[in-house]
């Protein structure tokens, strides 16, 4: 059962703002700090993340690809202007001409984002696959973890030591398990909860390889949760894949 063009649009949307920070997350590992690498880091972001989505379904890649694109920045754009971060920084915000320089990064992403789902188109098919579900959740969980984060320090809340925020986070990663399972069309819970394993890793990594490994195994258990609740709520699994979808 094919997912609704709209509701791919959101969940792109969501995917590019992920695919974004992780790759300016690279950027970061690999000390590169130009003027550049924002406008880098959302095109190259964006055409992952259109290339991903359009892999599991049959959209136009004119069409949602490019809207999730925009929307992605728009997005960001509220988030870091109406709610600055003092712990976060986006680079129109830092700006002589933030409105400008974010319209610019729209187009920069929405290009991305169509470019991304036109190779995609072209190379490959919509036929299920765990490693395209979990770069799907990957990305997914990422944008949506990093949105709610910045929404609640944008509002003022004081995440430190706060025992409530421990548990939305938790919420929240149940939730991206959840929204991955709802687009695929097979049963994958595994694939699905797998979002935010890359970041929970990385987060301890640098503490001790014990911490590194709950961190790793939790968050892949309580996403997969979300993903049991999707498939138990809405989600009919294991049906017959899409057609392959290819540009003619």
């Amino acid at each position: 059962m094919q997912r609704g063009h709209v509701t791919w649009t959101a969940v792109g949307t969501l995917s590019v703002i992920g695919s974004f920070w992780l790759t300016m997350r690279l950027f970061q590992v690999a000390e590169l700090a130009d003027e550049w690498v924002p406008f880098a880091a959302h095109f190259i972001g964006a055409l992952f993340a259109g290339a991903v989505i359009v892999t599991h379904a049959t959209l136009r890649p004119l069409r949602e690809p490019l809207i999730a694109g925009v929307a992605a920045v728009v997005v960001l754009m509220l988030l870091f202007l109406a709610m600055p971060s003092p712990m976060f920084g986006w680079a129109p915000t830092r700006s002589a001409s933030p409105g400008l320089l974010a319209l610019a990064l729209a187009c920069v992403s929405g290009v991305g984002a169509t470019c991304g789902a036109a190779l995609a188109r072209r190379f490959t098919t919509t036929a299920p696959n765990t490693i395209k579900i979990v770069l799907l959740s990957t990305m997914l969980v990422t944008g949506l973890v990093n949105t709610v984060i910045q929404i609640a320090i944008g509002a003022g809340v004081d995440m430190r030591g706060q025992s409530w925020f421990g548990l939305a986070s938790l919420l929240v990663v149940v939730l991206g398990g959840f929204l991955t399972q709802r687009m695929v069309v097979v049963y994958r819970p595994w694939a699905c909860g797998a979002g935010l394993t890359l970041f929970a890793t990385t987060l301890y990594l640098d503490k001790s390889i014990v911490d590194a490994l709950y961190a790793l195994v939790g968050s892949l258990v309580i996403g997969a949760i979300g993903a049991r609740l999707a498939r138990r709520w809405v989600v009919q699994a294991d049906v017959a894949p899409l057609p392959a979808a290819r540009m003619h």
